[in-house]
């Protein structure tokens, strides 16, 4: 396994780990006449997950791109512009229109410095947003991972957030002791703010918060379809952390589409959203292998 820093584009510029596919591993596929020669297969390309660098929560996206090395595949983890290593974005253009450029230009280097023409994206979160409007923006791209993605609550949703998670919590005393602590605070601050001679300072705050949506259903319906008429594939992964609480769910929001192996559904139940624990990471590490090998 052969690991190299690469730098991408040039306003800004991108800096990322290139970890290129076993060599041995290569040798050892091609003695099947069914496998597929590594050189066709696509790279991996890892998204940040919010702010973190490119090593991913717990050093998570160096772990994936290694073991994925040496199931043949290459992969390059690198920072979105702004983040980790790279460069600021001084372009002018929306945030989410340039971290698609960033993409593009990624993917462009990695084809002449590579020879790489198509492309897996797998990202957390944000990663798995930018992953997904990538795939239908760019048709280098034919497969996309994503975890704690695009989400749509359902009917089986509320009633088991009900059932299982909001009854049971109601039952408690130390729930209800919590509400109360935190009522009384904001009462007892609302009465120092109004009684206090006090002068103080007000200094307005020019931070803009951040807000982030899920498209309309509407909207990702119709890009699920493209997916299966263009022959991608995506694997929506989602964790006991997100609005997600059964295996169906995401089906179950979409029941007019075929998912069939085009897209993919798998609910880890035991997983927190940035996998801290490394049964989750183990589990995941799997989930994602068997996918990958089934599909390329």
């Amino acid at each position: 396994m052969r690991e190299v820093a690469l730098h991408c584009g040039s306003e800004p510029e991108l800096v990322g780990i290139y970890t290129q596919a076993d060599s041995s591993t290569e040798a050892t596929l091609r003695k099947g006449a069914s496998c597929q020669a590594l050189t066709d297969r696509p790279a991996i390309i890892f998204v940040n997950s919010g702010l973190l660098p490119n090593t991913g929560p717990f050093r998570l996206y160096v772990r994936l791109a290694r073991h994925f090395a040496r199931l043949g595949f290459d992969c390059f983890r690198f920072d979105l512009s702004g983040i980790g290593d790279s460069n600021r974005n001084l372009s002018g253009l929306s945030r989410d229109k340039q971290q698609i450029k960033d993409l593009s230009d990624v993917m462009d280097q990695l084809e002449i410095s590579y020879n790489k023409k198509q492309f897996v994206v797998f990202g957390i979160c944000t990663g798995a947003d930018n992953a997904h409007r990538a795939m239908v923006a760019d048709p280098r791209i034919i497969g996309a991972i994503g975890v704690d993605g695009y989400f749509y609550k359902t009917p089986q949703y509320y009633f088991n957030y009900l059932t299982k998670s909001l009854a049971p919590r109601l039952l408690k005393f130390t729930v209800w002791q919590e509400k109360f602590n935190i009522l009384k605070e904001a009462l007892k601050d609302q009465f120092n703010r109004i009684f206090s001679n006090i002068n103080t300072l007000t200094i307005e705050s020019t931070t803009v918060p951040y807000r982030w949506d899920v498209p309309p259903k509407t909207q990702t319906a119709h890009e699920y379809k493209s997916f299966i008429n263009d022959n991608k594939s995506t694997l929506c992964i989602f964790t006991a952390s997100w609005p997600y609480n059964y295996q169906n769910q995401h089906a179950d929001a979409f029941p007019d589409i075929e998912f069939g192996n085009h897209i993919q559904v798998l609910y880890m139940e035991d997983a927190a959203h940035i996998f801290p624990l490394s049964e989750s990471r183990d589990a995941l590490t799997d989930a994602m292998s068997s996918w990958l090998l089934e599909r390329f």
